[in-house]
């Protein structure tokens, strides 16, 4: 595992965090970087989110949860993260997910303070977040929406997506990070006709939800045929993050 470069700003160099996973080196290796990067920092760690009880909640602010085995008992653990974000609402929750999960994690676990991340994200990334995520309220990573297996396009992948022109420009905006609202605003229209035009492109693209209709335009494909190339750059960049103040914001 590769160590990190000290990060240059600490949001919270003393948050006290619980990592719950059944990998050791995961728990382990972000113990070190944690303590290198602050020595005011702590962590400790549990095996399943199933062993975390009310009480060991008092005084953390971040829990970083691996459901990268969680596929088979997803809806036990749902229960008991719910009571437990109802519970402690000033905690931070991380999520490290496999892409299977990512539909059931965004409507179910997916509040102001939540981050999704990829259990292929970079540690560095993991531990920037750690330190940081209060300042960013709920976020999704890159790694997670770009996963491959998030976007399943029916017939062949060469083939035009036939989208008209309205419907490209609406999507190269929310790709940009534009809301339903102000695309309306800029195109002169009604927010009701910007929600048909995106609805009419999510079904031209064989999506159900906003988070694969993201992971579409982020995709390769997307990102050429919207010309959005720029960017793609632009989220490969050292520390880029891509953050949702709230998904219904995009209705």
């Amino acid at each position: 595992m590769k160590g990190i470069h000290s990060l240059r700003f600490l949001r919270n160099p003393a948050c006290r965090v619980i990592v719950i996973s059944r990998i050791p080196l995961l728990c382990e290796g972000l113990r070190v970087m944690i303590s290198q990067e602050s020595a005011d920092a702590s962590l400790m760690s549990l095996s399943s989110l199933l062993d975390l009880r009310k009480s060991q909640l008092a005084g953390i602010n971040v829990v970083v949860a691996d459901l990268s085995e969680s596929t088979s008992n997803i809806h036990e653990l749902l229960n008991t993260i719910t009571e437990l974000q109802h519970h402690s609402r000033h905690l931070y929750w991380i999520f490290l997910l496999p892409p299977s999960l990512i539909d059931i994690a965004v409507e179910r676990m997916f509040t102001l303070r939540t981050s999704l991340m990829s259990i292929c994200e970079p540690v560095e990334n993991l531990v920037e977040q750690i330190f940081n995520c209060e300042e960013r309220y709920s976020y999704i990573s890159p790694a997670l929406l770009q996963e491959k297996s998030l976007f399943q396009p029916s017939g062949n992948e060469t083939c035009e997506t036939h989208l008209t022109f309205s419907e490209r420009s609406v999507l190269r905006l929310l790709g940009k990070g534009w809301r339903i609202n102000q695309i309306a605003t800029l195109l002169k229209k009604s927010n009701k006709t910007i929600s048909a035009q995106k609805k009419s492109a999510m079904r031209r693209l064989a999506v159900d939800n906003d988070v694969a209709l993201f992971a579409w335009i982020v995709s390769d494909r997307g990102m050429r045929e919207l010309n959005l190339l720029s960017l793609r750059s632009e989220l490969e960049k050292p520390g880029a993050n891509v953050q949702v103040t709230d998904l219904h914001d995009y209705h």
